[in-house]
């Protein structure tokens, strides 16, 4: 009976041990998975980080590729324009302008619009005292801006979203709100054509000052002010 009693606790320490054996690789095999698991999230992570910067290289080479001559004259001569001005040009109603800067700038606009050289007779009626430009040539002026507004509230969506890497498109897009050299991303222009058009170009907008502003506060405080 004794014999008996310690062939059963043999058997009983046996059956322990293995499944002590088979719970620690059961563990082992958990912490493995784990691993696995943590190393296929990180590498996805990366991926995604990667792609979110390919695309933001690639949202900045079609934006270059699409600045044409025409485009840069218009959006600068837009630029210097007042909300009653562009809305004249949101409207396609003749524009008259009696600054010289603004004639100027509007010259080299109709210029690169319609070719140098060319008899220009028909879309602007100048004077020394004013500068008109007839409904074709307003028109021809409201297509180019809005091809590019559109195009900038589109590369700007991939940013409000995070769908394309933040700060490459912060860094290479802040230029166009600069409000010391007067740039404010055409927010006449915008205002013309309609508040709800560009709803990324306004969070970009916002963005931007809220930015500058944390950055001179700190900057304040660091000067004990």
């Amino acid at each position: 009976m004794l014999d008996n009693l310690n062939s059963t606790t043999i058997i009983e320490s046996l059956a322990l041990l293995v499944a002590i054996a088979g719970l620690g690789v059961l563990i082992f095999q958990i912490g493995k998975l784990n691993s696995q698991i943590q190393m296929a999230r990180q590498s996805f992570e990366d991926d995604h980080e990667r792609s979110r910067r390919e695309l933001a290289v690639s949202l900045l080479l079609t934006w270059s590729q699409g600045m044409k001559e025409e485009t840069n004259r218009v959006r600068r001569f837009i630029q210097s324009l007042g909300l009653e001005q562009c809305r004249c040009i949101s409207d396609g109603r003749p524009l008259v302008l009696t600054e010289s800067a603004q004639r100027s700038l509007a010259s080299a606009a109709v210029e690169s619009l319609y070719g140098k050289g060319k008899n220009l007779n028909d879309v602007v009626d100048e004077t020394d005292e004013k500068m008109e430009l007839a409904p074709h040539a307003v028109n021809k002026m409201r297509f180019v801006i809005i091809v590019y507004l559109n195009h900038l509230e589109s590369i700007l969506s991939a940013w409000k979203y995070g769908v394309a890497d933040r700060r490459i498109v912060r860094d290479q897009f802040e230029y166009l709100f600069d409000e010391p050299r007067g740039a404010d991303a055409l927010a006449a222009m915008r205002i013309a054509l309609s508040r709800e058009s560009f709803p990324s170009i306004d969070a970009f907008v916002v963005s931007l000052k809220e930015e500058r502003e944390q950055k001179m506060h700190r900057q304040l405080e660091g000067l004990g002010l």
